[in-house]
């Protein structure tokens, strides 16, 4: 009696899909793939998520940042500033080409420093170049805590959105959340250096929470 063998079946793979890295992606498929967007660490970051961690780490930046100065509303408008500096890194990322994401971040970061100035007036705009000078010379004469003048809305307002615009992009763009969060802090440094005394402890402490 004969036996026949029979060959063995084999699955056949289908072959691997090919991504062209040169081809534009849908809206669609951006935002899948943002989610899917791995760190250093290995762990996935969405963009919304490390856009909340960095604006609370520039967010405590700002706070020893207006206790620099008299009065409350220095704190009130460095703070919208530095949380308007990451919202404008979460929209630029979109933007496709590196030149005009960049130009989109100067010209963001110039109108917010401008809109910090409409509390004292929308006369203030048409004499920006004076107000920020006397206020760099005041800064020179003074010793904390300054008023805080118009020319003062414009310098913090450019200075903590350009902080803020940096760790985000950092963050969401170059995927290196740590790094993002840990930018705000040298300015918080430095900012708490001329904090009043009496001031320290508490502005510390907010540091500390919003950091943590």
């Amino acid at each position: 009696m004969t036996s026949l063998l029979e060959p063995p079946v084999t699955e056949v793979q289908p072959d691997p899909e090919v991504v062209d890295p040169d081809a534009v992606l849908d809206p669609e498929q951006v935002e899948e793939l943002d989610g899917d967007m791995q760190p250093e660490g290995g762990i996935a970051v969405p963009p919304g998520r490390a856009s909340l961690g960095v604006a609370l780490s520039t967010l405590a930046a700002s706070v020893m940042v207006g206790g620099v100065f008299l009065g409350v509303e220095a704190r009130f408008i460095t703070g919208i500033t530095a949380v308007a500096g990451v919202g404008l890194a979460f929209l630029a990322r979109r933007i496709k080409g590196a030149a005009l994401a960049n130009l989109a971040l100067l010209a963001g970061v110039g109108l917010i420093g401008l809109l910090a100035m409409l509390p004292d007036g929308i006369d203030s705009l048409g004499n920006v170049g004076d107000l920020v000078s006397q206020a760099a010379k005041d800064g020179d004469i003074l010793r904390p805590p300054v008023e805080f003048t118009t020319g003062w809305h414009a310098i913090v307002g450019w200075l903590l959105a350009a902080v803020g615009m940096a760790a985000g992009w950092t963050a969401m763009v170059l995927n290196k959340p740590t790094a993002g969060l840990l930018i705000p802090l040298p300015l918080a440094v430095i900012a708490g250096i001329s904090v009043p005394k009496d001031q320290q402890v508490a502005s510390g402490i907010a540091v500390v929470v919003l950091f943590a």
